[in-house]
Parts: C-alpha cells; sequence; structure tokens
C-alpha cells in the first residue's frame, strides 16, 4: 500500500484501528449475544419444534413493525444530534436532547401499546388467518413500550460512542434474557412464548437503563414546549427512517406471511432457521456499524474527503471479517442447522447459499447507507428503501410461488445486490463516493469465490465439498488476518503478535 507521506500512513493506520477496535468490542459482544442466540433457538427448537418457531418469528415480526411505527424515528435520529453535540463538547445541548428523547420514547411506546391492543384482532386474522392469536398479539403491546424505553437508552450510550457499555449490556441483557426466556418455554410450552418475549424485553429495559445511567450527561428538564420543539427538528430525517423502518418491518412480516400461508408453518420454521444462522458470522459487524461508525460518520459527514475514506475503511474492514465466517455458513450448512436446531430444520440448508450472498450484500451496502442518514438526506433515503422494500416485496411473492421456499432466499440476495448499486450511486452524488481499489478487489474476488462454490457443490459429493470447504475457510481466514494486518500500525499489538507468531503470513 502507499502512500504520499508518513502522516497519511499514520492516519490511515490510525483510522484502520480504530475501526478494528470498535469492531472488535462489538464483535465480541456479539459472537456471545450469537453463541447465546443459537443456544437459545437450539433449545427452542427442542422445546416448541419449528410451528413453535415460526409463531415466535411472527410475534417479533408484528410487534417489531408496530414499534417501528410509533417511533417516529425519533432514537436513530436523535443519535445523529447527540453524535454531533458531543462532538462539539456542547454539555447543555447534549443534556437537552437526551432528557427529550426520555419523553419521546415514553409517548412512542405507550402509542405503540394502545395501537397494538386495538388493532389485535386485525393483525391476527391478517397474519395467522384466524382471530385465536388477537388475545397474544394485545399483550405484546407492552413489548414496544418496554422496547422503546430501551432503544432511548441505548441511543444515549451510542450517541457519545460508549462502545463498551453497548457491548456490556447487549452481552448481559442477552444472557438473563435467554435463561428467562427458555424457562418459561420449558414450564410453559407454546403458552410461554408471550410471557417469554415480555420478559425479555423487561431485562432488555433494566440493563439498557442501568448502563445508560452511568454515562455523565449533565441533567436537563425541558418543558414540553421546548420538547416538540426539538421532537419537529428531529422529525424531518425521523420520519424517513421511520417509513424506512416501518417498510423493512412490513417487508419482514409480508415475506413470513407468504411463505406460512403458500407452504406452511413449518416452512415458516425453516426459513427463519435458514435467515438467522446466515447472518450469524456478520451480525457482529453490522452491530459495530451502527454503534461506532454512524455516530463517527455523523461527526464528520460535512467532510466529502474524510466521508469517504472512512466509508471505504469501514467497508474493506468489514468485507475481510465476515468472508470467512460466511464461506463457513455454506460449507456447513446442513451440520449447523442440525447442531443449533434439530435434523427438522435440514430443509433449510437449500436457502443457505441465496441467504449468505444476500448478507454479504448487507455489508457492502451498509456503509452508504449510513452516508445518506448522516447527511440528513431524508428524501432520498426514504425513495431509496420504498423502493427496495417493494423490489424485495415483488421478488419474493413471484418467486416463492415459482420455486418454493428458495425463492424467499433468492429475492432476499437479489434485491441487496440491486440496493448496494443504488446507494453507491447516490453516495457518488451526495459526495462524490468512489469504492476504493481494494474495495473492488475484494467484491470481484468475493464474485469468483461464490461461482466457483456452486460450480463445486454440483460436481462433489458432501465429504468432498466439506473437505474443500474446510480448506477454503482456513485460507480465506490467513488472507483476511494478513490483510487486516498489513492496515495497521507495525506497533499496533494484533500487527505485532501477528508478526511474532507468523512471520511468514505477512
Amino acid at each position: 500500500m502507499w502512500y504520499a507521506t508518513r502522516a497519511d500512513a499514520v492516519r490511515e493506520a490510525d483510522g484502520y484501528a480504530r475501526i478494528l477496535r470498535s469492531t472488535s468490542v462489538m464483535g465480541l459482544a456479539s459472537a456471545v449475544q450469537a453463541v447465546v442466540g443459537l443456544v437459545r433457538v437450539k433449545l427452542v427448537a427442542l422445546l416448541l419444534g419449528p410451528s413453535g418457531i415460526g409463531v415466535l418469528a411472527l410475534y417479533t415480526a408484528t410487534t417489531t413493525l408496530i414499534g417501528t411505527l410509533t417511533s417516529a424515528g425519533w432514537p436513530t435520529s436523535a443519535v445523529r444530534a447527540l453524535a454531533q453535540a458531543h462532538e462539539r463538547h456542547d454539555d447543555a445541548q447534549l443534556a437537552e436532547i437526551a432528557a427529550v428523547l426520555r419523553h419521546a420514547c415514553w409517548l412512542s411506546g405507550l402509542a405503540g401499546w394502545l395501537l397494538m391492543a386495538a388493532l389485535s384482532p386485525w393483525l391476527s386474522d391478517w397474519v395467522f388467518a384466524s382471530r385465536r392469536h388477537a388475545g397474544a398479539l394485545a399483550m405484546l403491546g407492552a413489548v414496544v413500550l418496554l422496547g422503546s424505553l430501551a432503544s432511548g437508552h441505548a441511543s444515549v450510550l451510542q450517541g457519545v460512542q460508549r462502545i463498551g457499555d453497548i457491548a456490556r449490556y447487549n452481552v448481559v441483557a442477552a444472557v438473563l434474557g435467554t435463561l428467562v426466556a427458555v424457562a418459561l418455554y420449558a414450564g410453559m410450552g407454546h403458552a410461554g412464548i408471550v410471557p417469554a418475549l415480555v420478559a425479555s424485553a423487561v431485562v432488555q429495559l433494566a440493563f439498557a437503563s442501568h448502563f445508560a445511567a452511568r454515562v455523565q450527561v449533565p441533567h436537563a428538564a425541558p418543558t414540553w414546549a421546548m420538547t416538540w420543539r426539538r421532537l419537529r427538528d428531529l422529525s424531518g430525517l425521523g420520519l424517513a427512517l421511520t417509513w424506512s423502518a416501518v417498510l423493512m418491518a412490513a417487508l419482514d412480516l409480508f415475506v413470513r406471511t407468504v411463505v406460512m400461508r403458500t407452504l406452511g408453518v413449518d416452512a415458516a420454521g425453516h426459513h427463519q432457521a435458514a435467515w438467522m444462522l446466515s447472518g450469524v458470522f456478520a451480525g457482529f459487524i453490522l452491530t459495530a456499524m451502527a454503534a461506532d461508525y454512524y455516530p463517527r460518520l455523523s461527526a464528520q459527514i460535512d467532510d466529502p474527503v474524510a466521508t469517504t475514506r472512512l466509508v471505504n475503511h469501514q467497508t474493506e474492514i468489514g468485507m475481510l471479517l465476515a468472508l470467512p465466517g460466511l464461506i463457513a455458513t455454506l460449507v456447513f450448512a446442513p451440520l449447523l442447522l442440525s447442531v443449533f436446531y434439530s435434523n427438522d430444520f435440514r430443509p433449510g440448508a437449500a436457502l443457505m447459499p441465496w441467504f449468505v450472498a444476500g448478507v454479504f450484500g448487507r455489508i457492502v451496502a451498509w456503509p452508504l447507507g449510513f452516508v445518506l442518514i448522516a447527511r440528513g438526506a431524508s428524501a432520498l433515503f426514504a425513495i431509496s428503501e420504498t423502493l427496495f422494500v417493494l423490489l424485495q416485496a415483488t421478488l419474493a411473492f413471484v418467486l416463492i410461488g415459482r420455486y418454493g421456499l428458495s425463492g424467499a432466499a433468492l429475492a432476499f440476495a437479489l434485491s441487496y445486490a440491486i440496493y448496494a448499486l443504488a446507494v453507491f450511486a447516490l453516495a457518488r452524488r451526495l459526495i462524490g463516493f468512489r469504492w476504493s481499489a481494494t474495495v473492488r478487489a475484494l467484491l470481484a474476488l468475493s464474485a469468483l469465490a461464490a461461482a466457483l462454490f456452486a460450480v463445486l457443490s454440483k460436481h462433489l459429493d458432501t465429504r468432498t465439498l466439506s473437505i474443500v470447504g474446510a480448506a477454503a475457510v482456513l485460507l480465506s481466514a490467513m488472507l483476511s488476518l494478513r490483510e487486516v494486518v498489513r492496515r495497521l500500525d507495525r506497533d499496533h499489538p494484533l500487527a505485532a503478535r501477528v508478526r511474532k507468531a507468523a512471520p511468514w503470513l505477512v
């Protein structure tokens, strides 16, 4: 890698080091969450079976839709405002935004609960083709309120870039929430689904409030007039974020509903299992983007050169860290489904290649998508998200009817490939963005690897493919580690350890 000056090299290395540090912290937390989540779904799968997993997924998708609809995008919009105030060391504004956000989360959470209860008969009829789930959906309105309050606390942590506290909160809440939920499933069976979702939300709120209370934000008591004024300022971007989130939640629910109505509740469980496993190894990267990358991007978004550099750095690190895990997911999909769920879920293996391709598209697209949010380009963001959702919904409806369960995964992959190209075009228009040569090379290499896997999977038996795949996972891990180390300063602890332990690698 060539640099014009030593100062440029140091700046580049520092940028990569910060991304790697935040990704490592959040990645470790996400890895723990992933392990806990996989243990949870394994136990839930054994206790409830595919039908229980399907019902649980539909309950979760419904509460997410209603919660998103009533949030007005205030928590995410507030992160941008909090990050900018934090960067300016404006404690007064920071305190005011945090206080206003608390008021907003109470309002949106209560509105969500009331809306969930009021619409429960129609939601049950729409999602389950029956009204026997109306009572359960009305009770799940409590999850909307609890989730709204927790998201407010999490936004404060994110805005002031308390990455360590975010990581600790995610881990503790995941572990305790899982223990409570599994206990309820074991004792109550399917009847424990609603109590488990509510109890998990209580745990999440308790720890979110605990860690947010540790942030040294001055106290502020804004009047309701001030609150409404500040919320109007946040609502421009907030409405676009709400629109996007509602569309995504509706899309998620729509796809799951089409799968269930077309193919049955067991197919919905297979779809959920494959979808979840495909994103496990990339989840920590996306989590790090939301927790650290977005606030930093918001703070420097007015500098196109710095923004372009940051986006490329984030994309490079994301791709390098994700590729070994994604390849492993492809190769060992049947085994993973059997281990983390049960043999009843093995039909989901056919979906994994397309889901993995879609997840890779998300890793490439997300850094660019955040540019639109950080710039406050509300109209462009809303239009792009609308077109994306319409595209995936149309593809899913058509392809599920034609190809069955695999059609849902194929729609996911195709829509994210198109979305990545679309947000690239928008980012280029806004800041003159260009992908670096390294990103382009990684994209080409990934496409070649995907094509090679497709060919080999049709001509090799399962055992031989597993051996070849294991070798590919090891090789990709070594190459990724080498490329990450090369981007760091020689004095960085990771670089020093790798050079000492495996000098031949770098």
